[in-house]
């Protein structure tokens, strides 16, 4: 990983390019057991501040620019007697989530090369529980290195598939939660992804018709991935079924509530079933 350093000093700027541990790095103490392992941080890492800070204020275009980025983001706090970028700075320096709005928005709107790269190593090195998803270009949080590759091979073929799928990564793990959209985007993805496989002649492939289709003749199909090496598609359908539809999808007078940690469940479930899929573990014996 290389790591753009950039400081503002005096109205100057200078960039050191320094390589950096891949990710994951702990420090020998901590290898050693001598130091408890570091934990993510939620939020902006001390150390990652002034850095980030740079990078931020070299995206700035003009002093309008900065305007409509405080009329956007609308800071609790704004001194009359400051500049904009010195008012800027300071809601920056005292409010994580203000910090992570600017880099948010910088990063939705469209940046100079090489912004989002330096953003994440940042993020990265300094232990953030925040990232750059690499597919939508926007905040997302950590997940587990190898889940994070799982995911960005399933939307590597962009179809409607991996567009819901992408859809229900958002909605999980941004800035932009939303649970039962999360679960919802799960439903459509794998609508979209078995089709073809399933019920290909149904005008209406919803996933609960091609669940009781596969377990009203199993026989249909082949599951690669059964450990018993029988092909034996039960242990799909089951992941079918656990991912199914939220459980507020239908309005009803109480509803009950789908919670976040239950949506990313999901949304981790259907990614490993789209990558079974793209893998070609399940495969249809009668046309």
């Amino acid at each position: 990983m290389t790591l753009r350093k950039t400081k503002r000093d005096q109205g100057q700027t200078s960039e050191v390019l320094t390589t950096m541990p891949p990710a994951g790095f702990q420090p020998l103490s901590v290898r050693s057991g001598k130091r408890k392992p570091f934990l993510l941080i939620d939020g902006i890492p001390v150390d990652a501040q002034d850095g980030l800070m740079s990078l931020c204020f070299q995206e700035f275009r003009s002093e309008d620019e900065m305007e409509q980025v405080r009329a956007l983001l609308r800071p609790e706090q704004w001194n009359p007697s400051w500049s904009t970028a010195a008012n800027l700075e300071a809601n920056m320096r005292v409010s994580n989530d203000f910090f992570l709005d600017v880099i948010d928005l910088l990063l939705r709107r469209g940046s100079r090369v090489g912004f989002s790269q330096s953003v994440k190593s940042w993020l990265q090195l300094s232990g953030s529980v925040w990232t750059v998803d690499s597919s939508s270009g926007t905040l997302s949080r950590v997940v587990a290195t190898e889940m994070n590759n799982a995911y960005i091979d399933a939307v590597a073929t962009w179809d409607n598939c991996a567009m819901h799928l992408s859809d229900a990564w958002r909605y999980a793990f941004s800035r932009e939660t939303d649970p039962v959209k999360a679960w919802d985007a799960c439903t459509d993805s794998l609508e979209a992804l078995l089709k073809p496989l399933t019920i290909p002649k149904s005008n209406l492939a919803t996933l609960g018709k091609m669940i009781d289709a596969m377990n009203a003749a199993p026989q249909k199909w082949r599951f690669d991935g059964d450990r018993g090496g029988k092909g034996d598609p039960k242990v799909f359908v089951a992941a079918l079924e656990y991912v199914g539809y939220g459980p507020d999808r239908h309005p009803t007078p109480s509803p009950p509530t789908t919670t976040l940690e239950q949506a990313r469940a999901v949304v981790l479930q259907t990614v490993t079933i789209v990558e079974w899929v793209r893998h070609g573990l399940l495969v249809r014996l009668v046309p």
